[in-house]
């Protein structure tokens, strides 16, 4: 909810921010290379560096297990594995990164430069939306994303309320407040990131479901015997 909220909330602000004219006053032409440079490089991150990173440390590994067992191997659902983790983790570092340099930036190069950095923050809600379903068991990841997607709706609308109030509460004061609460929150979801163990998931249980007791013969061997009649049975020679 952190990445998506702040995501989805520090784009407006960071606009109003650069074409302030007490920082950049950038106009519509700067303010649009911007976004497209920092959009073109999440492109790039999502669409190259992603699958490159699952090629690299997923498939082909497994793919040598195969061929030397010579057995296929069955993927289970063993919760998300270092690999997500550390995606994660550098995916929160380059938002942390980013933002500290939204804040001390002094020139223009610079918070270019910073956008493009926080645009691999965008491998974090990937890594997410991937590796949340492997924590749980089949039958209960539709319960999973109906509350994720609650919380997607709560940060639609509770993120841009916070920050635009922040913002229009420190402009002309301390502008650069914004990338401080950028800064803190990315940095307190990095921290709590390290506390994510690979391998944990919620085993499947099943219960089975009880059974009527098996009911006593209908009929007993006598009745068996009356059910027959002259023509099936066999006369005696």
């Amino acid at each position: 909810m952190i990445l998506l909220g702040a995501a989805m909330s520090a784009g407006t602000v960071i606009l109003l921010y650069s074409e302030s004219p007490e920082t950049w006053g950038w106009g519509n032409l700067e303010s649009s290379r911007f976004i497209s440079a920092v959009s073109m490089v999440r492109v790039v991150a999502l669409l190259v560096v992603l699958p490159l990173i699952n090629y690299v440390f997923r498939v082909r590994p497994a793919a040598y297990r195969r061929r030397v067992s010579g057995v296929s191997i069955v993927e289970a659902n063993n919760g998300a594995d270092t690999v997500d983790c550390w995606i994660l983790r550098f995916a929160l570092l380059s938002d942390v990164i980013g933002s500290l340099g939204y804040l001390f930036a002094r020139n223009e190069s610079v918070f270019v430069l910073s956008g493009m950095v926080t645009a691999f923050g965008g491998l974090g809600s990937a890594t997410i939306q991937a590796a949340i379903t492997k924590h749980v068991p089949a039958d209960q990841v539709g319960q999973l994303l109906g509350a994720i997607g609650v919380l997607h709706a709560l940060s639609r609308v509770l993120g841009p309320i916070a920050f635009n109030t922040l913002y229009y509460s420190t402009v002309g004061v301390f502008d650069q407040a914004i990338f401080v609460l950028l800064a803190s929150l990315f940095s307190l979801a990095l921290l709590a990131s390290f506390m994510v163990r690979p391998g944990v998931y919620l085993e499947e249980v099943y219960t089975p479901v009880p059974t009527s007791e098996s009911q006593p013969s209908s009929y007993s061997n006598s009745e068996a015997l009356e059910v027959l009649t002259e023509e099936e049975m066999i006369p005696n020679n």
